[in-house]
């Protein structure tokens, strides 16, 4: 029997080394991206556990103002109140007849301002205003007329003739056979009428050159030096140099005085309604202490209190009395800012409150 070599056994020790190495580097690597995977979670989930503690917070700022005032602080109004009708779902009742009944105002017509004013004026016939009134010097009888280039505007049938009636009148002189004329028609012949007496009583501008010219020549008259007042002038004598002003700066100074002394109207506070606008001066221990604090803070501010009333009002606080110094005079909530603004520029205590 012949022998079969047979080397497959010789080759299977080493395959069978190759797959362990292979099989150990890939179990090692799973092993280290497992201890790598935990480790990692392990530090997130420490990190999201302090995070609130060692992070820095970040609030982020709201767009517009933090507060609004209200349109309406009272609120809406509901529609339909005050009717009598609405007293018999809320009282059950109706409401009584009222005592006085008045009847609502006529609505408002046309007036004489409102009509048409396209309708032509009815025809005149005698002579105008503004013709009786004009009054021109012009001879007698003497027929005046327009002149040709305004002329053209005009029709021949509707321009009249224009005379003078002797008394310096222009009239305008209408046939009866004419066409009736417009008040336009009438108001510019006789206008046009009027440039051509202008023009026709005007002098020349030369004549009027060929007298002056003519004209004798004024000459001044000199005054002799003989006559007494004439050589020589008096004049007033000088202020004198120890003349005393001392008067004058004394009375300014009393003046002053006078004005800074003005003792100020004293209000009640019981007196002064709801809503009005005052300035909180201070509060003091006594009405004494409030009233010289008062006449300290006119003195330094006169051209700011002047005008302002002074008010002293007695108020308790936590079983304390004591009294508030108020100035009162302002027109509104601005008007009492800027009076506070104005003290508080000069270190002064000033607060804007509202009567409630």
């Amino acid at each position: 029997m012949a022998d079969v070599e047979y080397r497959g056994a010789e080759k299977a020790p080493q395959a069978v080394g190759k797959s362990r190495k292979l099989s150990k580097l890939i179990n090692g690597a799973g092993a280290a991206m497992s201890v790598a995977l935990v480790v990692g979670i392990g530090v997130w989930g420490y990190k999201l556990l302090v995070r609130d503690v060692t992070g820095v917070p970040v609030v982020r700022a709201l767009d517009g103002p933090m507060r609004i005032q209200p349109e309406k602080p009272g609120g809406e109004q509901a529609a339909h109140q005050g009717l009598s009708v609405n007293r018999v779902q809320a009282n059950g009742v109706a409401a009584p007849t009222a005592d006085r009944l008045v009847l609502a105002p006529s609505g408002v017509g046309v007036t004489t301002a409102d009509q048409a004013g396209l309708q032509r004026p009815a025809p005149r016939t005698e002579a105008t205003p503004m013709a009786e009134a004009a009054e021109v010097t012009r001879p007698q009888s003497l027929e005046i007329t327009a002149p040709a280039l305004l002329r053209e505007n005009l029709p021949a049938a509707k321009l009249p003739a224009v005379v003078g009636d002797g008394t310096g009148v222009v009239v305008a002189a209408i046939s009866p056979t004419a066409p009736q004329l417009s008040a336009t028609d009438i108001a510019v012949a006789e206008a046009l009428a009027m440039v051509d007496q202008i023009v026709a009583d005007t002098k020349p501008l030369a004549k009027l050159a060929a007298v002056t010219a003519t004209a004798p020549i004024k000459t001044t008259r000199r005054i002799s030096a003989d006559i007494a007042g004439v050589s020589r002038s008096p004049r007033p004598r000088g202020r004198p140099a120890g003349l005393n002003t001392t008067p004058a700066t004394a009375s300014v100074e009393v003046v002053a005085a006078l004005v800074v002394s003005a003792p100020a109207a004293v209000v009640d506070a019981a007196s002064i309604p709801p809503g009005t606008r005052l300035a909180q001066l201070g509060a003091y221990d006594s009405a004494e202490v409030a009233q010289k604090e008062w006449d300290r803070l006119y003195g330094r501010f006169t051209e700011y209190m002047q005008g302002k009333s002074r008010v002293i009002q007695k108020a308790q606080s936590g079983g304390r009395t004591f009294y508030r110094l108020r100035a009162m005079g302002f027109d509104d909530l601005s008007d009492a800012r800027r009076f506070c603004s104005a003290l508080l520029a000069e270190k002064a205590a000033c607060i804007p409150v509202k009567v409630r």
